[in-house]
């Protein structure tokens, strides 16, 4: 099924459907350049919808999220992984 996390009634549907209890998050959108060239349909997508499917999920009993980022943050490491 291709959907949009935005689009809570398909999210509400997805975690009935299919009993949900944990959601891995890595991010929408995670090239720097274009967040600098496009910053609000990166806030959307990022931090909008991101909240939209937190909202449903919490509010349909998923217990359990990990939340990761990018590791763009970080720069070039000379470790990896990050520590």
């Amino acid at each position: 099924m291709i959907g949009d996390i935005g689009d809570q009634n398909l999210v509400r549907t997805l975690i009935k459907k299919h009993g949900i209890a944990a959601i891995i998050h890595f991010g929408g959108s995670i090239v720097v350049p274009d967040s600098v060239a496009d910053p609000l349909g990166y806030h959307k997508n990022n931090t909008v919808k991101s909240r939209a499917w937190m909202e449903v999920a919490v509010a349909t009993g998923v217990e359990y999220f990990i939340f990761s980022s990018t590791a763009a943050v970080h720069g070039n490491p000379q470790e990896n992984p990050v520590g």
